[in-house]
């Protein structure tokens, strides 16, 4: 279900706080890494190895509330490599595949063709991505290729210590 990023009054692209180097991928083609994704071209890709699943571990320099999260597939040539079904944790650090068979994903998206556009989001059930210091996206079907492609992966929601900001000033009058 794709949904207005902005739709929120604060809510921003969190690209600048995502920590890439406490970011990984698990089952990662090593010729096609998850560090594409930092460079902001879409023609560079993340892609899975041994099969469709890839298990992504996204760190954040600080706390932040999601609101919607934008995944974008491969070109059309390889539309059936696009992720289709993905789970996501919140703050489980190290988190691998096991333990995510073990454990329940604080949502469940299956995405259309559509959400995987470039100007598209999927809203996230807001309530229950507070105060999120890494994100685990398991990738766990595509649309039938043997592997799975990202092309872009974004990140919308709000600062945490921006919100702290904001209540530690309320009704506080400027000195003139």
């Amino acid at each position: 279900m794709a949904a207005e990023a902005k739709s929120g009054s604060d809510v921003v692209d969190l690209r600048a706080l995502v920590a890439w180097n406490e970011s990984y991928c698990l089952n990662e083609n090593s010729t096609k890494p998850m560090a594409n994704l930092k460079m902001g071209d879409d023609r560079l890709v993340l892609e899975s190895d041994a099969d469709e699943e890839m298990l992504l571990n996204v760190a954040f320099m600080e706390p932040v509330k999601l609101h919607s999260v934008s995944i974008v597939g491969p070109a059309a040539d390889a539309a059936e490599a696009a992720p289709k079904e993905v789970d996501l944790y919140v703050n489980k650090v190290a988190l691998g595949f096991e333990d995510a068979e073990d454990l329940e994903p604080a949502q469940s998206i299956e995405l259309t063709p559509e959400d995987l556009m470039p100007d598209s989001v999927t809203a996230l059930n807001f309530v229950k991505f507070q105060n999120v210091t890494c994100v685990s996206l398991w990738i766990k079907a595509n649309y039938g290729a043997d592997t799975t492609q990202v092309s872009s992966l974004k990140f919308y929601g709000i600062p945490i210590n921006a919100t702290r900001q904001i209540d530690e000033n309320f009704g506080k009058k400027e000195e003139s």
